[in-house]
Order: structure tokens, then sequence, then C-alpha cells
């Protein structure tokens, strides 16, 4: 005969396989929708209704401030998360430099392996590269600081007027970010990126794949160096460069600290692509400049790449940033799973 305390054990242990289910469930719902709805703005993006007109744009835009915006004000509205600004800053600039060097060192690699490198067609002078490179990246880095600025402002905002609790701030970000991922793929169909032929050009796809590689390598390198968890170390690094989308990813998966810290990592490895570019050109390591500018490299650091390493780095540029950005919502929540 069982008794009370027996049953109980026996229901207990039938019920935490289901309580295992439903948690694994729970942590890979927001993935899923992030999918979703990335296809769904791809898919819309095919369509004749919204191809000629500025709408997505715009909206892209004011969604990406305004995620930025709740980003900051939950950092400002938590005593703490406040208290741990030191700790963003150690995070953010180790794990640059660490995907920064990461990728330098396997994009290298594996172009000495394959013998893959190009020609430097069309490169700048080493006089032009010297007196034009303060002007160029302090124009590029004109859009990461009014981004930054958005930051700032909702950080002051959370500090001085903590008026919305963080729960509801962080509904209201959620569904933000649904926004964003919906007008991203939006604008990935567009901007007429064809990736169905990068993928059909083998040697198109090494580049992007040490790019990944030496990325995570150097976050997995890192973890135990900072003592953070491999997984977060890894979601960090995966932004790629793309510092406004990464960011927001983490933050709302319920860690706003690492989000800050990862809005900033990426920042700075835009930042410090901009200066190693034009010297990695000159060097001829034109698919290593393109590895450390990350998904940047179909768009801010691209007109930078063709002057430095040449026009006929130009197409593996697009590619390069064009896979890499639509591996971005999908990696950064996968990794900060693990």
């Amino acid at each position: 005969m069982l008794t009370r305390r027996t049953a109980r054990d026996i229901l207990g242990k039938r019920r935490q396989p289901s309580r295992r289910r439903a948690i694994k469930m729970q942590s890979v719902f927001p993935l899923l929708l992030i999918l979703f709805f990335l296809a769904l703005g791809m898919l819309l993006g095919r369509t004749s209704l919204l191809r000629n007109t500025r709408t997505p744009g715009i909206l892209l835009d004011l969604s990406l401030y305004a995620l930025l915006f709740t980003m900051g004000y939950r950092i400002g509205e938590s005593e703490a998360i406040r208290s741990q600004i030191g700790r963003v800053g150690l995070v953010a600039v180790s794990s640059a430099l660490a995907s920064v060097f990461g990728t330098a060192l396997v994009v290298a690699g594996v172009m000495a392996v394959s013998g893959g490198r190009r020609s430097a067609d069309g490169a700048m002078s080493g006089t032009h590269e010297v007196r034009g490179i303060v002007t160029r990246v302090m124009v590029h880095l004109k859009d990461p600081l009014r981004l930054f600025s958005a930051v700032i402002v909702g950080l002051v905002f959370g500090f001085v007027l903590p008026i919305v609790g963080q729960e509801s701030i962080g509904r209201i970000s959620t569904w933000l970010l649904y926004l964003l991922v919906l007008l991203i793929g939006l604008q990935l169909v567009r901007g007429e990126v064809d990736l169905r032929a990068a993928l059909l050009q083998p040697r198109t796809l090494l580049v992007p794949a040490a790019t990944i590689v030496g990325t995570l390598s150097g976050g997995l390198a890192l973890a135990p160096l900072i003592s953070l968890p491999l997984g977060k170390s890894l979601a960090v690094c995966a932004g790629f460069g793309w510092y406004s989308l990464s960011g927001v990813l983490i933050t709302n998966l319920g860690d706003p600290v690492l989000g800050s810290a990862a809005f900033i990592s990426n920042m700075l490895r835009e930042g410090v692509s901009l200066l190693l570019i034009p010297l990695l050109g000159r060097a001829r390591l034109g698919e290593v400049a393109i590895g450390i500018a990350g998904a940047t490299s179909m768009d801010v650091t691209l007109p930078l790449i063709g002057r430095s390493c040449g026009g006929s780095y130009v197409p593996l540029a697009v590619a390069n940033g064009a896979i890499l950005s639509f591996l971005v919502p999908i990696l950064v929540p996968l990794l900060y799973r693990i």
C-alpha cells in the first residue's frame, strides 16, 4: 500500500518531464517568433505593395531608435543594473577585441591554406589613405553616435522618471523587436542581395564561414577570462558588428546588462574595423578586412573596403555582410540559451 508521501513522490517524478518540456518550449518560443517575423518580412518584401515606398525604411529607423531608448530606460530605471556599469565596459571592450582578433586570425589562416588572395586593383595609395582616414572614420561614426544617444536619453529618463516598470517596458520592447525583425527581413529582400547565388559559389562562403568560426572562437576563449557564461559570451560576439540588433535581442531575452555590453561591443567592432581596413588593404589582406567588418561589410564599411582593397572585393563583401546579417537574429538568441 502506498503512503501519501510515496504517492506524491511518484506523481512529482511523472510531472518532471512535462515541466522540462514546458521550460524548453518557453526558451525556444522567442526564437521561433523571431524566425517567423523575419520570414514574414522577407515574404512582404517580395510583394509589389511595399517595393517602391520609403515607409519600411522610416519605420525601421523609428523602431530602432525606440528599441534603443527602451534598452537605456531599463538600465536607468533599475539600480541593480546601474551598479554593473563597470562590468558592462569590461565585457564590451574585451569581447570586441576578442572578436576582431579571432576573426583576423582564422580568416588569414583559411586564406593562406586555400590560396584565396585577390589582386588589390583600385586600392588607395598610402598618401590618400593617411590623409583621408580620420575624415572617413568620423563620417561613418555619426550613425553609431546617434543611436548611442538614444540609449543615453533612455537611461536618463529611466533614472529621472521611472514611471514604467520593468515588466511593462519589457512587453513594449518585445513587440518593437518583432516589428524591427520584420522590417529587417523586408529590407534584406528589397536590397536585392541574392543569397542563393552566393551559396552556389563555395569560395564565396569561405570568408563568412571563417568569420563565424573566428568570432565565436574569440568569444569561446574570452568566457573563462572574464567569468562570463559560455552562451552569453558567444551571444555578445555573434552580433558580428550589428550593434543595434544584437544589443536589443539580448536585452529582450531578459538581460539588459549584457544587452548594453553587446551594443557597445559590436559598435566598437565597427569602429575598429574602420581603422584597420585601410591598413589591411595596403597589406593585401582584403579578406581579413571583410572578415573583421562582419555584418557591416555590406553597408557601412563597404565603400571603405572598395577603396582600400579594390573593386574585386566588393561582391565578396556584400555576400559576407548579407549572410552574417541573416544569421544574427538566429544565432544571438540561440547561443544565449546555451
